[in-house]
């Protein structure tokens, strides 16, 4: 064989290998690229779905996307050609963790018009979740706050587009229906209705982990008290008027010392996964794990009322825009006041105490009351206060004084195995 046949032969063979590539690359583009006329005529698109610990969404034409940085930060404009820098949406989640993000894109002559972009209230549409087998899973519509202020679809550059950001769904499945819902009133009695739904093969199926359940109400000893998980039941009630959610979960912990229960504790801060590798790093009462496995809750407990005198301290708030440093168990605590938010630092090292906040009073003695905020093991942040009158609550209240404890946080791990709860009332 001469060395042009072979190398006619060579080429050839690249050439069907690229062939092959491009059928694949363009096979899974229309697998994720599913779009669906709606009554209208506009058109609801899946464009993307990926899994993974980091999600950058590029949105930008082509030549927008490829020059990225190289173009101005106000633009470039030439003749008739406008470009300007793409637009980058980032998800991230904790180390070891994934989340899957799903893109629609939603386009039309009457899209701007669609409740999908100017919904009439908030989570009038919600997407459900669900696999070859098992529960549906409930997601919101990320806002896309930065770009719009509601939760409907944005406009970005190519049309409307809309994020579900999900740490929960059927991981083992093979495949995966996303059914976007709506629903008229906020209010409203009965199912949703189905506005398009969406099949695609789960682009990262998962590895079940051979996580072992613990004996329900088995007992974990800490010092004088015993921590115990009764049996977690997740409750499907799909008719739930109030929100979009239709699970409820309860994971019933009981804490006790020489056998007197302790109405005082509370499970403070849950970190859960299940054995599929679903997680939450707040589990709450309305969104569910997987209960077809085991689940790992990682239980922070700690005594919610009842503080001794020893743990409580009561301070000044300093002038709006200045801090001071207190000294509660030891430990330095450090306050600022902006006139409205209080937050509280402890930067300590010890895994087995926690801060939290108790209350805020004016100079009045009036007892603050529904603030807004959030908080952690070390910290809180505060504010946006309500005090209760005769007449309802009234906002126009400034507290000077706050109430906080330095208090016993114990950390302890539960394997368990739910069950599943259907057509309760």
């Amino acid at each position: 064989m001469s060395s042009n046949t072979k190398s006619i032969l060579t080429w050839g063979v690249i050439a069907l290998l690229c062939l092959a590539l491009l059928i694949w690359l363009a096979a899974r583009s229309i697998q994720r690229r599913q779009g669906i006329k709606l009554p209208d005529g506009t058109t609801l698109t899946l464009n993307r779905v990926s899994v993974g610990t980091s999600n950058d969404l590029v949105y930008g034409s082509f030549l927008e996307k490829l020059l990225g940085n190289l173009i101005p930060s106000n633009g470039w404009k030439f003749s008739s050609i406008n470009l300007n820098r793409p637009i980058h949406l980032q998800s991230s989640c904790p180390p070891g963790k994934t989340v899957l993000v799903a893109e629609f894109k939603f386009t039309g002559a009457t899209a701007s018009n669609n409740p999908l972009v100017n919904p009439v209230f908030d989570r009038q549409f919600r997407c459900v979740i669900h696999g070859d087998a098992g529960i549906d899973f409930v997601q919101e519509f990320t806002p896309l706050k930065f770009f719009s202020p509601n939760a409907g679809f944005t406009k970005l550059p190519g049309g409307y587009y809309g994020l579900v950001q999900a740490e929960r769904f059927p991981r083992d499945s093979r495949h995966l229906w996303f059914r976007i819902e709506s629903r008229p009133k906020p209010n409203q009695y009965g199912p949703w209705t189905t506005v398009a739904e969406f099949k695609i093969n789960n682009p990262a199926p998962a590895t079940v982990q051979p996580w072992k359940s613990e004996p329900v109400n088995a007992s974990k000893h800490v010092g004088d008290l015993d921590f115990s998980l009764g049996q977690i039941t997740v409750d499907v009630k799909p008719f739930n008027t109030n929100d979009i959610w239709e699970n409820v979960v309860a994971t019933p912990f009981l804490v006790q010392n020489h056998a007197t229960i302790l109405t005082n504790w509370e499970p403070r801060f849950i970190k859960a996964a299940d054995a599929s590798g679903n997680w939450d790093y707040l589990l709450g009462s309305h969104r569910t794990l997987d209960p077809r496995f085991v689940w790992k809750l990682e239980v922070d407990f700690e005594p919610a009322s009842n503080f001794p005198p020893q743990d409580l301290v009561t301070v000044k708030l300093p002038k709006p825009n200045a801090s001071l440093t207190t000294n509660l168990q030891n430990e330095p605590v450090t306050l600022s006041w902006d006139g409205n938010w209080i937050d509280a630092e402890m930067p300590t090292n010890n895994p087995n105490l926690a801060i939290r906040v108790v209350g805020v009073t004016d100079d009045q003695g009036r007892v603050g009351t529904r603030p807004a905020g959030s908080w952690g093991q070390f910290h809180f942040r505060e504010g946006d206060f309500l005090v209760l009158e005769s007449n309802g609550f009234n906002a126009n209240y400034h507290p000077t004084h706050v109430t906080f404890a330095v208090v016993t946080n114990i950390h302890l791990t539960f394997y368990a195995q739910p069950i599943l709860v259907t057509n309760s009332p």
